[in-house]
């Protein structure tokens, strides 16, 4: 799936929603989403590609022209080969077959060559195919993707930048008969792995452990927010032993902030709203927030499937990425990861892993990849011991899973849907991009081991620190209370870690 004119997000998403409506047609798995710069045809606009894999009851005829009915349906209109589209889908494989009909087609047909030609030279056909299905072996080369993929890049530069697409934010409903419009911010895609972007707290709570106060919304810290790349409003501390707070209460906290972010100062850059409750998700959604930060990652108030699924429902009707955090219930309990041979690393894999497969399992109701980062819940049923561990070796969190490859059919890929064998399929936290929250914990008071209590806003050279063993690590998202500082500290550590960081 590729997109080059407009909101090539959103047309993809919409194709994608087209594509769920067919009977016999289900949507098992989507890969990352990537900007690439065109081919053949250089002189146009950058594309956004990604892929997705299927299972229907469509011969490949009838999928093929049941996608073209589907570009057409989104927007596209004829151009010159190879060039700019509003929408564009092809057929990679169909199970393992090979095809051809070009020698019997006849004109005003479809003509369909299976597999896609020119697989192998394509960047922006491999590295999605290999988020999904890197063990897969094209029936003709008899290469498993991950091979394609490696042969390929050993003869070029990579061209392709991962990205999470954040879509434009709704204007916020208003009870004024004259509502003056909203200003347009436009979507924003968020390129990774080349810099780390700041997320600004704020909390609009009476109790949270790092300011305690509760937010004006009128006298918000403008000059501190305009500097983040990301907002994020919460109304519900995550404290140990905080005290209950309704949905109502939560979302006569929140929902002021959100309208004095987007109508009063005209902040129009990505604002996640930091709460677990599906129902205060989808208000702030219709209120300018574009994301959801999740601390118990969909599981919600501890209602199983049913929690999982009403956040999900609420994030795929919005189409807006969410954060995905490791916790096990009150922050300050739960310490024992013994089970996993006292690896704290490993555990958090496992059990975030766990919750991940689910939400990007098969069905209308799974998370597009594209749309999932992760956390690993610094501070949270976590020792100081811990959260060291975690942010010094965070690149384990989101590495392949280690072992033998396999090589492996579409007959094998079917028998393996419901399987969990991370040897033989993806671990669901690969390549996932990941935010740290270290900002002012209590850890790092711990650590700082001064003779008197410190309070948290003193903990800002502490965060400092743990923000570039962060950086170090390949975190792509800090989450922090003193905007201007940090920005000082990610800068070094970016021109450190990562040289092609931009300013």
């Amino acid at each position: 799936m590729g997109s080059n004119l407009g909101d090539s997000v959103g047309h993809i998403e919409q194709a994608l929603r087209e594509l769920e409506k067919e009977l016999g047609l289900r949507v098992l798995d989507t890969s990352f989403m990537y900007q690439s710069k065109p081919m053949y045809v250089e002189d146009q606009p950058d594309f956004v590609n990604c892929a997705c894999l299927i299972e229907t009851t469509l011969s490949p005829i009838a999928l093929i022209a049941l996608l073209k009915r589907i570009e057409v349906s989104v927007g596209r209109t004829p151009t010159i080969r190879n060039g700019p589209r509003v929408v564009d889908l092809d057929i990679l494989f169909y199970d393992d077959i090979i095809m051809d009909n070009t020698a019997e087609v006849k004109e005003g047909e479809l003509h369909l060559i299976i597999p896609h030609m020119r697989v192998n030279e394509r960047e922006f056909v491999l590295r999605p195919l290999a988020d999904m299905i890197p063990d897969h072996i094209h029936p003709i080369l008899k290469q498993p993707i991950r091979i394609l993929l490696a042969a390929l890049m050993s003869t070029t530069s990579p061209s392709l930048t991962k990205i999470v697409p954040f879509p434009a934010p709704l204007s916020s409903p208003s009870s004024s008969p004259s509502p003056s419009p909203s200003p347009p911010f436009p979507p924003t895609n968020l390129p990774l792995h080349s810099r780390t972007y700041l997320m600004s707290t704020l909390n609009a709570t009476p109790d949270s452990f790092s300011d305690g106060g509760v937010l004006d919304s009128a006298d918000l810290p403008v000059a501190s927010l305009a500097l983040s790349n990301l907002i994020d409003v919460g109304g519900y501390s995550t404290r140990p032993n905080a005290a209950y707070v309704s949905p109502a209460e939560e979302l006569r906290r929140v929902l002021p902030v959100l309208r004095a972010i987007r109508e009063d100062h005209k902040l129009g850059m990505p604002v996640s709203i930091d709460t677990f409750r599906p129902a205060v998700a989808r208000e702030a959604l219709r209120h300018g927030a574009t994301c959801v930060n999740d601390v118990r990652a969909l599981e919600g108030e501890g209602a199983g499937e049913g929690g999982r699924a009403a956040m999900a429902d609420v994030l795929r009707e919005f189409a807006v990425p969410v954060v995905m955090m490791h916790s096990r219930g009150d922050a300050g309990a739960n310490k024992d990861y013994s089970a996993f041979g006292g690896d704290v690393v490993e555990g958090v894999r496992a059990e975030l892993g766990e919750k991940m497969r689910w939400a990007l399992g098969p069905g209308k109701g799974g998370l597009r990849r594209w749309n999932v980062i992760v956390d690993p819940g610094i501070g949270f049923s976590k020792t100081v011991e811990d959260n060291t561990r975690l942010i010094r070796e965070l690149r384990r969190l989101t590495a392949p899973p280690t072992g033998g490859a396999t090589t492996l059919t579409f007959t094998d890929l079917r028998a393996l849907l419901d399987v969990e064998n991370d040897a033989l399929r993806t671990h669901p936290l690969t390549g996932m991009p990941v935010l740290l929250g270290t900002s002012r914990k209590s850890f790092l008071g711990k650590l700082m081991l001064r003779e008197e209590p410190e309070k948290a806003d003193e903990r800002g050279y502490a965060t400092a620190v743990a923000i570039t063993a962060g950086i170090a690590q390949g975190a792509d998202i800090m989450r922090v209370h003193d905007v201007m500082e940090m920005r000082d500290a990610v800068r070094v550590a970016d021109a450190m870690y990562r040289p092609r960081a931009s300013s």
